[in-house]
């Protein structure tokens, strides 16, 4: 299972790669558009809507190396006060609810693709480009994140993931490991340190 999970790390990856591409030609599109508009003072027709494409379709490829890193937004506050067992519980049910959430999402966007692409519906402005063609990103974004979803659920279950990172334990790990006990006694004022150390104490041992 291992193997699933590195293939899909590196599909993540290899996605918000052309992502990054695709945001740095966007913006290359932009300072095009903004020099030939009030620089040579003409009209443009199709950089708008070709930017537009392209940020939306790398934020959909990009989403699956996001959850990859756990960049998503969340609500910390719950796992914080329960143990390992319950961690894992929420964790997974979570995941469950996200992906069938995505497998939904995929299986619309394909069928919007696959009508663009029999009806050849082209857009209603002046540049008129196929819709199938940037609506590609919308089903793709989707099983590659459903994927990832899949091979974050198999590294929990296997334990080569722990259920959620949090900021406050990640802290008192990086503490522990790199400055020992006297940098526990010298970052006794830090805010999040403390309050890391008031939730492990007071609920670290709760799953044991």
């Amino acid at each position: 299972m291992l193997w699933f999970i590195r293939g899909v790390t590196a599909l993540s990856r290899a996605a918000a790669t052309v992502a990054s591409i695709m945001i740095v030609v966007a913006a290359l599109v932009v300072c095009q558009m903004v020099f030939m508009r009030y620089v040579m003072g003409t009209s443009t027709i199709w950089q708008t809507e070709f930017v537009t494409f392209m940020l939306l379709g790398a934020t959909l490829l990009a989403s699956p190396y996001v959850l990859h890193e756990r960049g998503h937004v969340n609500v910390d506050l719950l796992p914080m006060l329960l143990g390992p067992r319950g961690k894992l519980a929420l964790a997974l049910i979570g995941n469950f609810i996200a992906f069938a959430f995505i497998v939904i999402v995929a299986y619309t966007g394909f069928m919007l693709w696959l009508e663009y692409f029999e009806t050849g519906w082209r857009s209603e402005s002046v540049w008129r480009p196929r819709l199938w063609i940037p609506m590609t990103f919308l089903p793709l974004g989707m099983i590659l994140l459903a994927l990832q979803y899949i091979a974050q659920t198999a590294a929990i279950v296997m334990g080569v993931e722990e259920p959620f990172t949090l900021e406050a334990e990640q802290i008192l790990k990086e503490e522990s490991e790199s400055q020992g006990g006297a940098a526990q006694n010298a970052d006794k004022g830090h805010p999040a340190v403390a309050q890391a150390r008031h939730v492990v104490d007071a609920h670290g041992g709760s799953g044991k």
